[in-house]
């Protein structure tokens, strides 16, 4: 009985310790951008419109892990411009780590030709 017990706690123990992962994004182009993460296994998270230089609020993915990031141009000069889905750590899904995205201007003889992003932890 006593081990049945044991793992009873150990059980409950590790369903109520899921770590909600945290994401925040910054706008580190020349234009605005609506920017969206994609979450493995559930509701996508619409970031909004950021405008050039701007930080997002903080969001809470609800223990979820990161599947991609797009982001779309919304004013020049990266108007129109999709990154498509990125993933920008490499492969895969990115689980237990907390993500600062950076989106910059991909560009060439000066002019912007796409959108990209980047990524590092978030500390928090």
């Amino acid at each position: 009985m006593t081990h049945y017990k044991s793992l009873i706690a150990v059980m409950l123990l590790v369903c109520t310790s899921a770590h909600a992962y945290l994401a925040r994004v910054e706008n580190a182009t020349s234009g605005a951008i609506a920017v969206t993460i994609n979450l493995a296994a559930c509701a996508p998270i619409q970031v909004g419109l950021l405008k050039p230089g701007e930080v997002s609020r903080i969001f809470d993915t609800g223990a979820c892990c990161f599947d991609s990031i797009s982001a779309t141009g919304t004013t020049d000069p990266i108007m129109n411009m999709n990154s498509g889905n990125v993933r920008p750590w490499g492969t895969g899904w990115q689980c237990f780590q907390n993500v600062h995205f950076k989106c910059y201007e991909m560009k060439s003889g000066g002019r912007a030709i796409g959108i990209g992003f980047q990524h590092a932890n978030l500390a928090g």
